[in-house]
């Protein structure tokens, strides 16, 4: 693909973060160290008050109006590595691996992160098995979880596993349950959510929830349950029946009880300033047909440390 280059202006809630943050949440596909790099290249301009600077300081700190060029640079080949990453296993046969993904793992390499992914780990943890399936640098692959989403995912270990799951997934009979630490008392107990949610035309990274009348995105539902609340956070389990990016994020967010942790959807300042360095959603568990034998199978991750921690500092306590 050729140079893209994205502009940003700062308005105050994204004011008085340093500039390598604040780009962090905003293409968090990239690492850190990435967008540090493109800071220190050059690669970054700001214009204040009439003013280019590109010679910038990754802590530049941000100002309201400040506006903020990114060219972000050719896509190169490169080659899928095998890594020794450690993957919490779940279950595992000939046809399927199911992992409890970590919180700070991406799925599948792109966008300038070529190490330290899911496919990097399971080509470590069997080449021959998962190398022979490389079509698209995503061996295996059939569904994904946002970076910072912990939690059970299942994966492919032969072609035809991999074209039964992805047309499972794909027809909505794979029942997919998660729990979410948000903020704020929802004051009704359960409920549903149908929208369409589609990309936003000027965050490149959000997606928003459109009106019908808009002839833009795609139906999503989500329904939600509270199984607790204390000193202005609620923890719910969810369903989805869809799976579109960062949906529950969206209809959490437009209810008005955005994830904990969540720097794009929930109050950039304040999750910049005191919340956990993720978002505070777990894929629990999954149910599913096993694409060879049929079997009914469920599979349930545990709620990590990094979750059940900041749950406990509002005293709400995690089972599961």
């Amino acid at each position: 693909m050729d140079e893209e280059i994205e502009v940003f202006t700062i308005e105050e809630d994204d004011a008085g973060q340093r500039l390598d943050k604040f780009l962090s949440t905003l293409f968090d596909e990239y690492s850190r160290v990435f967008l540090q790099r493109l800071i220190k290249d050059g690669s970054i301009t700001l214009n204040r008050e009439g003013r280019d600077f590109t010679k910038l300081k990754a802590g530049e700190t941000t100002m309201v109006g400040d506006v903020i060029s990114v060219t972000l640079p050719e896509e190169q080949d490169f080659e899928l590595k095998a890594e020794k990453i450690n993957l919490p296993i779940l279950f595992e046969d000939e046809h399927i691996l199911v992992i409890n993904k970590p919180a700070g793992m991406v799925v599948h390499p792109g966008a300038g992160v070529h190490d330290g992914t899911l496919v990097n780990a399971l080509l470590g943890y069997s080449e021959d098995t998962f190398r022979a399936m490389d079509d698209e640098g995503r061996p295996g692959i059939v569904h994904r979880l946002d970076k910072e989403t912990s939690g059970v995912l299942v994966v492919a270990k032969t072609r035809k596993a991999k074209e039964k799951l992805s047309r499972a997934f794909a027809n909505r009979t794979v029942d997919k349950y998660y729990v979410a630490l948000l903020r704020g008392t929802i004051r009704i107990g359960r409920g549903t959510l149908e929208t369409l949610i589609g990309r936003s035309k000027v965050h490149r990274q959000k997606m928003v929830v459109y009106e019908e009348e808009a002839g833009i995105g795609k139906n999503a539902i989500t329904h939600y349950k509270v199984i607790g609340q204390n000193n202005g956070a609620t923890l719910v389990k969810v369903k989805i029946d869809t799976g579109r990016t960062h949906q529950i994020r969206v209809h959490m967010s437009e209810m008005g009880f955005p994830v904990i942790g969540d720097k794009i959807y929930g109050n950039k300042r304040l999750e910049m300033k005191d919340s956990s360095e993720r978002h505070l959603l777990h894929a629990w568990r999954l149910k599913l047909a096993h694409p060879i034998t049929g079997e009914e199978m469920t599979f349930t991750a545990p709620i990590p440390e990094n979750f059940s921690s900041i749950a406990e500092k509002f005293k709400i306590e995690v089972k599961g």
